[in-house]
């Protein structure tokens, strides 16, 4: 217990509000403990699921008998999740009935029709992945309710050609999120979502990895509209990376035209117009950015092990000799050595 919390404790002993004088300790469950009885809970639902897989195994050739027992298996995982408390076995004990009743639920919708309906699985990931988030509060079961409809999101797009959409609107919502929200939001609020936005990082980094040019791959383009707004992927998020950058200058109370502010604003777009062709390396910065902001840690390693992943793919993907990739390996060193003077310089004026 801090300091501080024994001197609330002592006032409320003063006040009469508490009988005794020393504030009873908290039992504390070591971390491997946690770990070991989640993977037990994974083990031991994955056999029972199995066993009525087995009893039911005609089940999944009719489609509305899969989504009604995906409600069924959605409805007891919330049921159990808001009456285990903070019992991990039974808590992760609910999380694979939840993610199996909303993948039977997408299955079964998959088969109404004549085929295999993709547009039809996306929706119904989406739509039932954000209620399982929004109604339930455990954060683990938040995160992969969430990573659900995300992947329903993509799935959805990449029907109609329009992966290209998605770094863009993930890259919005997280910078909108861990700039903005940590600010406005109440803490229990804030508390709550954050599971959801990892998902929505993880989501960014795949997004870049499979639509970013000129890595990964193309996705099928249905429409002029959309061919423009895949090709400007990358320079959208450099918009977005310059915003969040002139966010966090004004979070930390600096006007943008101020000394001090002047030169990081002028490397933020040197960055942007120099990575805007590898967006997968603009995303990560921005994630380490967004960490740095909200004090995330999580979202700071996030961002770093993304970046080391993506300047290595890129770096073996370029069309160019090895001498001239040493020589950019070379000016982009000595130019982070230059940045890292920026501030001592600017700090002796001062």
């Amino acid at each position: 217990m801090t300091e501080a919390a024994r001197a609330l404790w002592a006032r409320l002993h003063e006040a009469g509000v508490v009988a005794v004088a020393e504030a009873p300790a908290a039992a504390h469950t070591p971390w491997f403990i946690h770990a070991l009885l989640g993977i037990c809970a994974w083990f031991a639902a994955g056999f029972l699921m199995g066993f009525f897989g087995l009893l039911i195994s005609d089940l999944f050739r009719n489609e509305a008998g899969l989504i009604v027992i995906g409600l069924m298996l959605c409805a007891g995982a919330l049921a159990l999740l808001r009456a285990v408390g903070g019992n991990v076995f039974l808590g992760q004990f609910a999380l694979p009935f939840s993610l199996t009743g909303q993948g039977m639920i997408a299955i079964g919708a998959a088969q109404f029709g004549s085929g295999f309906n993709e547009f039809a699985v996306g929706m119904a990931m989406q739509v039932v992945g954000v209620l399982m988030a929004t109604l339930s509060a455990q954060p683990a079961h938040r995160f992969l309710s969430s990573a659900m409809a995300l992947c329903g999101l993509a799935l959805t797009l990449f029907e109609h050609g329009g992966l290209g959409l998605l770094p863009p609107v993930f890259a919005a919502g997280a910078a909108a999120f861990w700039l903005g929200a940590r600010e406005s939001l109440p803490r229990a609020h804030y508390a709550a979502w954050r599971p959801a936005m990892h998902a929505v990082n993880l989501a960014l980094l795949g997004s870049v990895w499979f639509t970013g040019r000129p890595l990964g791959f193309e996705p099928a383009i249905s429409s002029l509209l959309l061919a423009q707004i895949i090709a400007w992927g990358g320079p959208l998020l450099a918009v977005i990376w310059l915003v969040s950058v002139f966010g966090l200058l004004r979070a930390r109370g600096l006007a943008p035209l101020s000394a001090p502010a002047l030169p990081l604003l002028a490397a933020a777009l040197l960055l942007a117009l120099l990575l805007f062709p590898a967006p997968g390396v603009l995303a990560t910065l921005m994630l380490m950015l967004l960490g740095f902001a909200a004090a995330e840690r999580s979202v700071l390693a996030v961002g770093m092990i993304g970046l080391l992943v993506y300047l290595a793919r890129y770096y073996y993907q370029l069309d160019i000799s090895l001498l001239a990739k040493s020589g950019v390996l070379v000016a982009s060193g000595l130019a982070l050595l230059g940045l890292r003077l920026v501030p001592r310089v600017l700090e002796r004026r001062a």
